[in-house]
């Protein structure tokens, strides 16, 4: 709206509608200011007058992509508008159970980023070697019988060797 006012009665006043335009002289980036020039217009008794002002638009400031973007490094994000690289660090990694090692198979793990997801290659888990309570196919290891029982044979089998020994010896002698 417009108010003229009478040079001869300041209580003679006409109030007009005015046409506002605008035109933009640069637009704003993400991180530079914009120019744009407002022209207001009206009409009083058939004459055209105008105004012009010019006005800054604000940077529109970096808009981060939704994703991660990553590489052995480091992570980031985009800026959707002008690709500049957002939020860039380095990854945080912690290690992740692929598969798990049991006694007589291999397992794998890897590293994984807790912020990005970015993973590093697989690394071997050597089997335990252990066998599990539960795995009856393996072959029993170690011996847990008596010790005394078997020292108490070894003697009695060198005792009988000693007298085949002795036994052959005398009928050799006599004869």
């Amino acid at each position: 709206m417009a108010t003229f006012t009478c040079q001869n009665d300041d209580t003679h006043q006409e109030t007009l509608q005015v046409t506002v335009t605008s035109r933009v002289i640069r637009e704003a980036s993400c991180t530079a200011d914009g120019e744009k020039i407002n022209t207001a217009s009206a009409t009083f008794n058939c004459q055209t007058y105008t105004d012009e002002q010019k006005v800054t638009i604000a940077a529109t400031g970096h808009q981060a992509s939704a994703e991660w973007k990553a590489n052995g490094e480091k992570h980031w994000k985009e800026c959707t508008e002008c690709g500049e690289k957002l939020n860039e660090a380095a990854h945080t990694f912690e290690w992740v159970i692929d598969k798990e090692a049991t006694a007589a198979e291999k397992g794998s793990r890897h590293e994984e980023c807790t912020v990005c997801g970015y993973e590093k290659a697989a690394v071997e888990i050597p089997a335990t070697g252990t066998p599990s309570d539960t795995d009856t196919n393996s072959p029993q290891t170690g011996d847990d019988s008596n010790i005394a029982l078997w020292t108490a044979v070894m003697l009695a089998a060198g005792a009988v060797l000693t007298g085949t020994a002795v036994y052959s010896r005398k009928r050799k002698d006599s004869k």
